[in-house]
């Protein structure tokens, strides 16, 4: 089923809410090996809809971090700013919770609820939650894999705390053109799911 190209776009912009980060001397460095092949993007056509670009240049320059944003548009990822691979943070609940309410074996109104709290306040509690149902990490992580390879770009989701105090799964590896992609599905793989309505937000410090 397909959703009117500005419904594409605004959900699109979940990968500009997670893609503004302070980086740290701890931040891992991902091997230049270990990713896999990156998606073609291009530059968003001046005056196209609102100025996104001057909108994650402010928001950067006030945070003093990085930032980067990034639509989808006839399977092509199109970005803008500074920052396009950065650890997934929040944004990884969204697969996270598509993978729970496809395979975790609770009660529909305990799951649902979870998934709300993740998705609409991003509830780092709520997301463990929704990844713990999903098995063992090995296990979580392939499901939620899965639903990510919907975008046609492969991610491995990281299984292992490589930053304490922080999850597993918010480390992973996945670039901003990928994660617009994913958005750019997601109104496909995610229509009839309580994700659809969920109003989205992400605390990238807090993954």
């Amino acid at each position: 089923m397909r959703r009117p190209a500005g419904v594409i776009g605004a959900l699109a912009l979940l990968s500009l809410a997670t893609s503004c980060t302070i980086p740290t001397d701890t931040d891992p460095v991902p091997s230049p090996t270990s990713r896999p092949p990156q998606p073609t993007t291009a530059a968003v056509t001046p005056g196209a809809g609102p100025d996104l670009a001057s909108a994650v240049a402010a928001v950067a320059s006030t945070n003093g971090g990085r930032g980067g944003g990034g639509l989808a548009q006839d399977g092509q990822a199109r970005t803008f700013g500074g920052l396009l691979d950065a650890p997934a943070r929040s944004t990884i609940k969204v697969p996270i919770a598509l993978a729970a309410l496809d395979g975790c074996d609770a009660d529909r109104a305990s799951l649902e609820a979870q998934v709300t709290a993740a998705l609409t306040t991003s509830d780092n509690d709520a997301a463990e939650w929704l990844w713990e149902c999903l098995g063992d990490p090995d296990t979580a992580a392939l499901r939620t894999g899965d639903v990510i390879a919907h975008a046609g770009t492969p991610v491995r989701v990281n299984t292992t705390v490589t930053r304490p105090g922080f999850s597993s799964f918010g480390q992973t590896e996945w670039t901003l053109p990928e994660q617009a992609l994913f958005a750019g599905v997601l109104p496909d793989i995610a229509a009839d799911t309580i994700v659809a309505e969920a109003p989205m937000r992400s605390k990238s410090s807090t993954m």
